[in-house]
């Protein structure tokens, strides 16, 4: 028997490659690439593989440690993430490994595991990218 589903498209990793916002939706959305950080902007997309390795992950704890107790040394207000997703949909979408949103009065976005939806929350303040 000959099956009638479209052959997927064979996904180019650590590039940034042409597509549309459905596309990258797609591919984002994959089961396969849960364990990927997947960025669009402007109609290009960029899926790369997560390092877990020590160095990346000692780093990460670093940093953040510091940003932390920078925060609440100076006493200022933060909210922070790590690994989330940012999105302003059909046009960004962006995983840094550390962000946050620091204001007097900052609000905590929804918690649900769904992108963080730049259009009602903002862009956070700090976001930071191990490499």
């Amino acid at each position: 028997m000959v099956s009638t589903l479209p052959i997927p498209k064979q996904l180019i990793t650590d590039a940034w490659v042409s597509a549309t916002w459905e596309e990258f939706l797609v591919a984002s959305e994959d089961s396969e690439q849960t364990k990927a950080q997947c960025y669009y902007d402007l109609g290009l997309m960029r899926i790369e593989a997560i390092p877990t390795g020590s160095v990346h992950g000692q780093d990460n704890v670093l940093l953040a440690t510091m940003i932390s107790f920078y925060g609440a040394m100076k006493n200022f207000s933060f909210v922070s993430f790590i690994n989330t997703s940012f999105r302003k949909s059909g046009e960004r979408e962006c995983q840094p490994d550390l962000a946050y949103y620091i204001d007097s009065e900052v609000q905590r976005p929804t918690k649900n595991n769904q992108p963080v939806d730049v259009e009602v929350w903002g862009a956070p303040t700090l976001a930071i990218e191990i490499s």
